[in-house]
């Protein structure tokens, strides 16, 4: 059996393998889950965790931002400050940081336990907005907060998103004006996350393709 772990890279494989398969990644829901509320900082709190790096578009994340900030002065945004080597085009965007500021809470990189914590407390969370489709799919970061019922807004073209880039500047602002719309929005990417993602899950599809090309699996896998 021949996997790509991501959707966008299904296309490409199949070229080479016209038999390869997606096997979504693996959410670690015993990490991941909803999880009792934190007080953050703004009305509405919104959480960036993603790296400042050209390749997840950090740019329409600001400008996102900033449409939130003309309608909810004491919005504010929370960044992650991840380490040098893993974020090496960080300096790229410090224009950005730096107009904004007064606006920004920056935190240092943070555990899975306290990861968790700022996707369930977040009013929104920010991922990858790269504009190309082969880049928009959804990453471990937007994966994991919606496991913890965190309401993401994300590029994504092959799974549940599915809005075209202009668009999800309103997708979050009604995200975040529209607690009724919110709800209904978590809940959906929620259940999808436990159908596509869990381990059990995703354990239960390889053991279907295992019987699938008759090599001789048991039933117990």
């Amino acid at each position: 059996i021949y996997y790509v772990s991501i959707p966008n890279a299904l296309e490409p494989a199949r070229k080479i393998r016209p038999d390869a398969k997606w096997l979504p990644n693996p959410v670690d829901i015993n990490t991941f889950y909803p999880r009792k509320k934190i007080q953050l900082e703004g009305e509405p709190a919104i959480f960036y965790p993603t790296r400042l790096h050209s390749i997840k578009n950090p740019r329409f994340a600001f400008e996102i931002f900033e449409d939130i900030v003309k309608e909810y002065p004491k919005a504010r945004l929370h960044v992650i400050k991840y380490p040098s080597w893993a974020n090496p085009a960080s300096t790229n965007f410090a224009g950005l940081v730096n107009r904004l500021k007064e606006k920004i809470v920056m935190h240092d990189f943070m555990t899975k336990d306290q990861l968790a914590g700022f996707y369930s407390s977040s009013d929104l969370i920010m991922g990858s907005f790269f504009p190309e489709k082969y880049y928009a799919n959804l990453n471990l970061i937007e994966l994991e907060a919606m496991a913890c019922k965190g309401p993401v807004g994300a590029n994504d073209q092959y799974e549940i998103i599915r809005k075209p880039l202009p668009e999800l500047k309103g997708l979050a602002m009604k995200i975040v004006s529209d607690s009724s719309f919110a709800r209904k929005y978590i809940n959906t990417n929620y259940k999808y996350v436990l159908k596509a993602h869990s381990p059990e899950m995703v354990w239960k599809e390889n053991k279907n393709n295992i019987k699938k090309t008759n090599c001789g699996a048991t039933s117990d896998g």
